[in-house]
C-alpha cells in the first residue's frame, strides 16, 4: 500500500550506476558499504553475473553518489593545489604547511596531478583553520 514493494527487478539500472560510480573513483566495496549491501552482490551485479535483485537494494544502490569516496580514492589535485596556493599567498610557507598537515619533513609530497581524498580534506581542514 505505502508503495515500498520489494519485488524483483531488472538489475541493469543498478549495474549501469555501479559502472558509473567507477569510473568517477567510488569503488565497489564503497557502494556496497554505502547501500548497506554485500561486496559480493554488487561485485555479481557489476560484472553483469546478477540480473535481477529486489527493489529495496535498487532503490539504496542508486542514493549512493560520488561523495561516498573511499579515503584512499584519487582525485584531481588542482583544487587542493589551489588552496595551497592561497595559503602560500597567504604568507605561510611550504615548511609550515607541511608541518600544520603533520609532515615530519619541512615539504610536500603531494602531486600536482592526483591526490587522495583523505589529502584532500586534510588540507580543505587546514585551509579553513588557518583563514578563518
Amino acid at each position: 500500500k505505502a508503495g515500498d514493494s520489494n519485488g524483483v527487478v531488472d538489475a541493469a539500472p543498478a549495474r549501469r550506476h555501479i559502472l558509473k560510480l567507477g569510473r568517477m573513483g567510488v569503488g565497489y566495496k564503497t557502494v556496497a558499504e554505502a547501500a548497506k549491501v554485500s561486496h559480493s552482490s554488487i561485485f555479481k551485479i557489476r560484472a553483469g553475473i546478477r540480473t535481477r535483485i529486489r527493489a529495496v537494494p535498487l532503490r539504496r544502490i542508486l542514493k549512493v553518489n560520488a561523495s561516498c569516496k573511499a579515503d584512499k580514492a584519487l582525485i584531481d589535485a588542482g583544487p587542493t593545489w589551489f588552496l595551497i596556493d592561497r595559503l602560500k599567498d597567504e604568507g605561510y610557507t611550504i615548511a609550515r604547511i607541511a608541518q600544520e598537515l603533520g609532515y615530519t619533513m619541512p615539504r610536500l609530497q603531494i602531486s600536482r596531478f592526483l591526490v587522495t581524498v583523505k589529502t584532500a580534506g586534510r588540507v580543505r581542514a587546514l585551509y579553513n583553520r588557518l583563514t578563518t
